[in-house]
């Protein structure tokens, strides 16, 4: 298993303007990810390669996997709080990220962080204790647009994301087929050139993309159950593992956006969120077609709900 840092020149711009939606985004979702990665890759190794590339994914033989990208700050990575994380401390309760050792402990089972009584030495996000300050903030930005036929100017707001020095994203990589490391890195460096998320053309979404050197998971040794680290869109044979787990759904829509059409809205469809835990480990989502319906589209639009996941020990809710 492999971890790369995002680290930005800017900021990120994942949520959308104020007045549409409240906020933005804190962790980049896996297929925005790809998708930017599939971009990329298009422009720096061209249409035959990318077919070859998407055609393994179709095949249920994908040479490498994402998950969505987490905050870090310095030397702690954080992940999501798993969706049957459900702690006795009313600050735990607030959680949205818990640091590494923290998961590590819960993919294991142990029921320390549940009973914590005093959660300010522990690596959460939001933070507990004052003395730790929060790796990134939110700031409203604002814009103007013009009416070009008015020649009248509106004032709008979109969120931006900024991290402290020493912060950004990181996400894991489940690389398949060994000769696809360096091509990745490359790929993703390009990528963050390019910019990711919204407002680009403002300056936002660049980054310098590097692989964390000796980054593990310590995973249980007798798991019964797995951890969703991305977005999932569960395929036929996932239905029955859909019964017996702790989960939340998202709605994924937008543009289509590649070189050759970005005009067009994809379908939407409803995804499996981060943080999700199903008992038995056979989890597997589906790479799904998204081009618009009745709507003729210079190319076939892919969304990625393949389920990257981690073993972890299975635990009820005990009331």
């Amino acid at each position: 298993m492999l971890a790369c840092k995002l680290i930005p020149k800017t900021s990120f711009h994942f949520g959308v303007r104020e007045g549409w939606m409240e906020g933005t985004e804190v962790l980049l979702h896996s297929d925005t990810l790809f998708s930017a990665f599939l971009n990329s890759y298009l422009l720096l190794y061209g249409e035959e390669k990318l077919d070859l590339l998407i055609e393994q994914f179709l095949n249920g033989s994908p040479p490498f996997l994402f998950s969505s990208a987490f905050p870090f700050f310095e030397n702690e990575y954080f992940f999501p709080v798993p969706r049957n994380f459900f702690p006795r401390e009313k600050d735990l309760k607030k959680a949205r990220f818990i640091g590494k050792k923290e998961f590590e402990d819960w993919l294991g089972g142990s029921e320390e962080l549940m009973q914590k009584e005093n959660p300010e030495s522990l690596a959460i996000i939001p933070p507990v204790s004052r003395k730790k300050a929060q790796p990134y903030e939110i700031q409203s930005v604002p814009h103007v647009s013009l009416d070009y036929f008015r020649y009248s100017s509106q004032l709008f707001h979109s969120s931006n994301l900024f991290f402290r020095e020493g912060g950004g994203l990181f996400f894991l990589i489940d690389l398949r087929e060994p000769d696809f490391q360096e091509k990745v890195l490359g790929v993703l460096r390009f990528v963050g050139d390019e910019g990711i998320g919204g407002d680009r053309s403002s300056g936002c979404g660049g980054f310098k993309a590097e692989f964390i050197a000796d980054f593990s998971l310590n995973l249980p040794q007798n798991p019964d159950a797995v951890c969703l680290l991305s977005l999932c869109f569960p395929g036929e044979n996932d239905q029955q593992v859909l019964w017996n787990g702790y989960y939340d759904l998202i709605e994924r829509k937008g543009y289509v956006f590649s070189p050759f059409q970005r005009t067009l809205r994809k379908r939407s469809v409803r995804m499996v969120l981060e943080g999700s835990v199903f008992k038995g480990n056979a989890l597997r989502g589906t790479f799904l077609e998204v081009t618009p319906r009745g709507v003729k589209a210079s190319h076939p639009v892919f969304r990625n709900g393949l389920a990257f996941t981690v073993p972890c020990v299975w635990r009820e809710y005990e009331t």
